[in-house]
């Protein structure tokens, strides 16, 4: 258990890292004395897989909203897990990144793209999905640059290596100290400490996201490992003192 400053003369930027982010929007205001930095996740996959996640047509109307009070460069796409099944094939992604692309043009700059690891927790919540093979890895990236390139987004990759870097794609890290600086205006002098993941090149002050909290029961997830979370967390106190109240 932590316990975090969160003055704004003490905070050099809040992150956020969301799929279902319009009750936060709705209130946006009562951050506005934060430089902030967000990462809002819209896939087109249907509640067979992400279940409670809203239908991405209408985060997509949310991740205007948000763009333009905090503007295009403190805002950007996520375009993950990608996976394989019969019914979301290659095909299926191509079309859905490109119609979801013309649709943040004007809202972003930067869209980052990871493929699915069969961790075994993951095989055993979605037994459909497979890993998505080395020649369809460069088919997606290929087209999803192309795509990009249309519309003024750079691909970033998240924990890919450099393989879709022929393609124009970036692998240098998609929450890097260059990014955050481009997005609040400042430089920053950030202190040294094991703040990330092994290959990762992102930078993280903190972290207080926790595992076994989300309730968005995506068939790929990794962080909730069980079904059966999900109704454990249907027992939180949301008013409890350690939650800020």
């Amino acid at each position: 258990m932590y316990k975090y400053n969160a003055n704004p003369k003490t905070v050099d930027c809040m992150c956020f890292c969301s799929k279902k982010p319009k009750s936060l929007v709705n209130k946006i205001d009562r951050l506005s004395e934060y430089n902030q930095f967000w990462f809002m996740t819209i896939n087109p996959y249907e509640k067979d897989v992400e279940v409670n996640v809203p239908d991405y047509k209408i985060v997509i109307k949310t991740f205007k909203k948000l763009s333009n009070y905090i503007g295009s460069n403190c805002l950007k796409w996520r375009y993950n897990l990608i996976f394989i099944t019969e019914k979301y094939d290659l095909e299926f992604h191509i079309e859905k990144f490109s119609q979801t692309a013309s649709e943040l043009s004007d809202y972003t700059n930067y869209c980052t793209i990871n493929f699915i690891d069969l961790y075994k927790k993951v095989v055993r919540n979605f037994p459909q999905a497979r890993e998505v093979e080395i020649e369809e890895q460069l088919i997606i990236g290929e087209n999803f640059s192309n795509i990009a390139a249309d519309y003024d987004i750079q691909i970033k990759t998240c924990l890919e290596g450099t393989l879709l870097d022929q393609f124009g794609c970036d692998s240098s890290g998609c929450m890097t100290q260059k990014v955050i600086e481009r997005s609040i205006g400042n430089n920053l002098k950030i202190p040294k400490g094991k703040y990330k993941s092994r290959e990762c090149n992102c930078i993280f002050g903190r972290d207080i996201g926790a595992y076994y909290t989300c309730m968005h029961r995506c068939k790929y997830c990794y962080a909730n490992s069980h079904e059966i979370i999900y109704y454990f967390s249907l027992t939180t106190d949301t008013n409890f003192i350690f939650l800020g109240n």
